[in-house]
């Protein structure tokens, strides 16, 4: 189709479609810029003629598609805009307030209430692996096979106790993964408020959740140093937070369940 346009009291045209999306896209007509083409019985804006919502840029005051926005917190943030819009969220100059990275003591706490969480589960495993092993040494003992010192059924005891350790590893990477690419966040971080943020601030996927999982194993065998960094670092990172390019931050009034993604899409 060829369209005309009207721009500071001035008719343009004519551009085919293609066109006249890239003109909105460059910032040189808006949502509500009136268009015409041969056969419409008037001028109509943009975002009418489309059929899609607009809404007004944060950071440009231009209105623009909402289905090409992104949003942070209640704010859009147009495609032309959204670079620059969170470099300065990042540096901690942008005019809507940052939000307020979680510190060390209550990322402790939340690792404490997860460790809770997964010992409902590993706790009684456990106590049934001890159970059995008592039983085995019982039994060999009573059957009199401790011949020259040997310890009864080691291979059996042995293959319990490591496949104890294989679940309770896989259980810990599968409830990391899970509630933060879910919910972004484990229990214990949306029981005290907190979330797993990218560092743009749009969610994160499974699969950056399972890198992060796999950092913390790497901040374990740190002797702890990963997570210590959270006391230093300005956003409050951990290891496994660089190693995934993740923020650990407040969750605000009303901001419950799935953290929310990008909605930037191009047609």
């Amino acid at each position: 189709m060829r369209w005309y346009y009207g721009a500071d009291g001035e008719t343009f045209g004519p551009v085919e479609d293609a066109a006249l999306e890239e003109l909105e896209l460059c910032g040189a007509i808006e949502w509500t810029t009136p268009i015409w083409r041969e056969g419409m019985p008037g001028w109509k804006p943009l975002g009418e003629v489309l059929g899609r919502p607009g809404v007004q840029c944060h950071e440009c005051k231009r209105t623009v598609d909402k289905n090409r926005t992104v949003h942070y917190r209640d704010l859009a943030i147009c495609p032309r805009c959204k670079d620059v819009f969170f470099q300065k969220v990042l540096e901690g100059t942008a005019q809507e307030e940052v939000k307020e990275y979680c510190g060390f003591w209550i990322r402790v706490s939340a690792r404490l209430l997860d460790g809770l969480c997964l010992a409902a589960v590993t706790v009684p495993l456990t106590a049934i692996n001890q159970v059995l092993s008592l039983r085995m040494l019982a039994e060999a003992r009573t059957r009199r096979v401790m011949a020259n010192g040997d310890i009864p059924q080691i291979g059996t005891y042995l293959t319990l106790e490591a496949a104890l350790i294989l679940f309770s590893s896989a259980l810990a990477f599968g409830y990391e993964t899970f509630f933060v690419g879910r919910f972004g966040g484990t229990v214990g971080k949306l029981l005290l408020g907190m979330r797993v943020i990218r560092a743009d601030f749009t969610r994160v996927t499974y699969w950056r959740a399972a890198v992060r999982a796999f950092g913390k194993v790497l901040s374990d065998l740190t002797l702890y140093v990963g997570y210590i960094m959270v006391a230093f670092d300005p956003q409050r990172r951990a290891l496994h937070d660089y190693i995934a390019d993740t923020r650990v931050v407040k969750r605000e009034e009303g901001d419950v369940g799935r953290a929310k993604p990008p909605e930037s899409k191009r047609s």
